[in-house]
This record gives structure tokens, sequence and C-alpha cells, in this order.
């Protein structure tokens, strides 16, 4: 379903719920100072996609990774400008 074959429904629905998650839990945690809701509609785009990308791949290659480690890596990967 996330996969790059699943249908783009599902693939959106993620992608808002992830949106929403990153406004609630990671942007008011940020270092960076964001000047409107139009740079925060983008930022929200940029790290929603990111994310998803980051699940595609993990299922794309066969989820290699234990959900653990895929964490960590995220937790590794992710610019330090923005935490």
């Amino acid at each position: 379903m996330l996969s790059n074959n699943g249908t783009s429904e599902i693939q959106i629905q993620v992608k808002q719920l992830l949106k929403q998650n990153a406004q609630v839990n990671i942007l008011p945690h940020l270092s960076i100072k964001i000047s409107d809701k139009t740079e925060e509609r983008y930022l929200l785009a940029y790290l929603s996609n990111a994310m998803f990308g980051l699940l595609q791949e993990w299922l794309d290659s066969g989820k290699k990774e234990s959900p653990e480690e895929l964490a960590r890596i995220a937790d590794r990967i992710v610019p330090f400008q923005l935490v």
C-alpha cells in the first residue's frame, strides 16, 4: 500500500497524517524560525514527503532493518538544523 506500487489514495492519507504529526510534534521544537503560513506549509510538505520516502524505501527494499533501526537511522539523517 505504501510502496511505490500502492494506491495514491492511501499514500495521500499517510502523507496527510505525517503532516499533522509534524505540525504537532516537530514544528514546536524547531530551532529555525518560520515567518509565515506559506513557509510552514512547504516545511510540512518537505518533512512529510521525506518521512514517506524513507518508509517507501524501507518497504521496497524488503524491510531488512527492524522498525527500531529505521527510527535510529531517521534520527541520524535528519538535518540537525531542524531539531
